[in-house]
C-alpha cells in the first residue's frame, strides 16, 4: 500500500517548446484576495530531438489530432475506470482489483501499451481520484476549492506512468 509521507506542497508543471534560457514568476491570490508572488527564477531547457510538443486538434484538418511539430497522431485505447467501485459490484470476466490501488495501473498501461495503445481516457471518480467532491461525500472532500492531496498525488502516478509507456 502507498502512504503519503512528507509535507505536502504547490508544484507547477511546465513544459518550454523551445531550447534554451528560460525565465517565470509564479503569482498566486487566495480566495480571501491576498496574493503571493515568487522570487523571478530562471532555467535552462535542453534540446530534446524526441519531444514532438503537444497533442492538439490539427491546424489543417480538425477531424485529426497532431502534435505541435506536425507530426499525426491516431489515438487507440481505452477508457480506464478505477479499480473498483463503492456504488455495486459487478460480475466481469477479469480480476477484482479493487485492493491494488495505483498498482492496478501499473497492470493496465502495460498490458495497452504491449498491445500498441496509445490512448486512454482515465474516470475520476469520487472514491478514487476525484481532486474535489462534496464533504457530505467524505471526510477526504472539502469541497470547491479544496483539492484531495492523495487524489491529486495518485493522478500524478497515472500520468507519469503513462507517459512512461507512450500512453497520452
Amino acid at each position: 500500500a502507498c502512504t503519503p509521507r512528507g509535507r505536502a506542497s504547490w508544484k507547477v508543471r511546465f513544459t518550454p517548446l523551445v531550447a534554451g534560457r528560460h525565465a517565470c514568476v509564479i503569482r498566486a491570490q487566495d480566495r480571501a484576495g491576498d496574493t503571493w508572488e515568487s522570487a523571478p527564477m530562471e532555467f535552462d531547457v535542453a534540446a530534446n530531438p524526441d519531444f514532438k510538443g503537444f497533442l492538439r486538434v490539427d491546424p489543417d484538418d480538425p477531424r485529426y489530432l497532431s502534435f505541435t511539430n506536425g507530426a499525426f497522431y491516431y489515438p487507440v485505447g481505452v477508457i480506464v475506470r478505477s479499480p473498483g467501485d463503492q456504488r455495486r459490484e459487478y460480475a466481469y470476466d477479469v480480476p477484482d482489483t479493487t485492493d491494488w490501488g495505483t498498482f492496478a495501473y501499473d497492470d493496465y498501461f502495460t498490458s495497452m501499451s504491449a498491445a500498441g495503445m496509445n490512448f486512454t481516457r482515465v474516470w475520476m471518480s469520487a472514491w478514487w481520484t476525484a481532486l474535489e467532491w462534496s464533504h457530505g461525500y467524505g471526510t477526504q472532500y472539502g469541497g470547491l476549492g479544496h483539492y484531495n492531496l492523495l487524489n491529486a498525488w495518485r493522478m500524478d502516478y497515472l500520468i507519469d506512468e503513462a507517459e512512461r509507456l507512450g500512453i497520452y
